[in-house]
């Protein structure tokens, strides 16, 4: 008897232990309103299904072993939603995980709900995204990065609202349909639809045909950013379903410091290829030396087979840099 009692005893105290040591960070609270709307983005006048009533979707910023809490109502009128974390393991948390007819029902027109869980994951780039099949109608923002910091990280001047963060950018990188993705998949899968371009080992480039990109949900040269002289760490993020992209700065050298939540032995390049879901981590050093305006750019694999040059649409964006001095 004694034996047991102490057994409980030892059981109910290390019970105890996990429930306080179950989150050693602050609780982040974010909400999503998902509303679908009309705007004029990429050069072109869309509908569009999006959160908090912006193309741009806000950035979640958390430290391992915060506990995030994401409350997503969805004024849509006719489809279900979910959001769904790429790249967390969410251990422990399955349930939030955001998969529609596997760990969760689809949050209905007029309904809310939030995923509440403690960040285990390792520090670097992630990004969420809606999960529930393809919508009817509107062409889908409800998306935007994920960004987790080692344990102890100051986030009070950090804004959701910003893709800029002290010495860190986002570029969240993004295909643009011709029609709606519930439209233009089908057909791709009938081989109805304008046929891809070619990449430069004569292979299809993508599964439909180029339609245009965005970053950070502008178009091309919409996107700028104003920077001074120093080291900055770029994340970058494919937030696409069908196109990879070639990335590169004007006059610089790209020093690789992670891919897709994990670190990695730093390399320096010239160019990255980057396909829908992945994450780059890169430092760049902005020198006096260098042009004052530089230029961004992502590119499709897609090329002109007989004049070894990329293809009329090829290019996504120029996203502008500026160094002050």
């Amino acid at each position: 008897k004694q034996w047991y009692q102490r057994r409980v005893a030892v059981g109910t105290f290390f019970f105890f232990v996990l429930l306080i040591s179950g989150s050693s960070g602050l609780k982040r609270s974010f909400t999503f309103d998902v509303s679908r709307t009309v705007v004029y983005v990429g050069g072109r006048t869309l509908i569009v299904n999006v959160v908090n009533g912006d193309v741009r979707g806000p950035v979640l910023r958390v430290n391992r072993g915060d506990t995030l809490s994401v409350k997503v109502t969805n004024h849509l009128p006719d489809h279900g939603i979910s959001v769904h974390f790429h790249g967390f393991k969410m251990h422990k948390s399955k349930l939030y995980d955001g998969v529609v007819g596997l760990t969760q029902c689809a949050i209905t027109p007029g309904e809310s709900y939030v995923y509440e869980f403690v960040v285990n994951e390792s520090p670097g780039t992630y990004w969420w995204h809606s999960h529930n099949a393809m919508f009817p109608v509107g062409h889908d923002f409800i998306k935007g990065p994920l960004i987790v910091y080692p344990e102890g990280k100051d986030l009070s001047q950090a804004n959701s609202t910003s893709y800029v963060f002290e010495d860190e950018v986002i570029l969240l990188y993004s295909d643009l349909y011709h029609n709606y993705m519930a439209y233009d998949h089908p057909l791709a899968m009938g081989g109805l639809n304008d046929p891809p371009g070619k990449d430069m080992e004569g292979f299809s480039a993508g599964a439909t045909g180029w339609a245009g990109g965005l970053v950070n949900a502008r178009g091309g040269n919409e996107e700028t950013v104003d920077l001074e002289e120093g080291e900055y760490t770029f994340r970058v993020v494919n937030g696409g379903g069908i196109y990879a992209y070639f990335l590169s700065i004007d006059n610089h050298e790209l020093k690789v410091v992670g891919m897709d939540g994990s670190d990695v032995q730093e390399f320096l390049t010239d160019i990255i290829q980057i396909y829908p879901g992945e994450r780059f981590d890169f430092r760049v050093e902005l020198q006096s030396t260098a042009p004052r305006n530089f230029v961004i750019r992502a590119e499709t694999p897609a090329v002109d087979r007989n004049q070894g040059n990329r293809d009329e649409g090829a290019l996504v964006v120029d996203f502008v840099g500026k160094i002050d001095r």
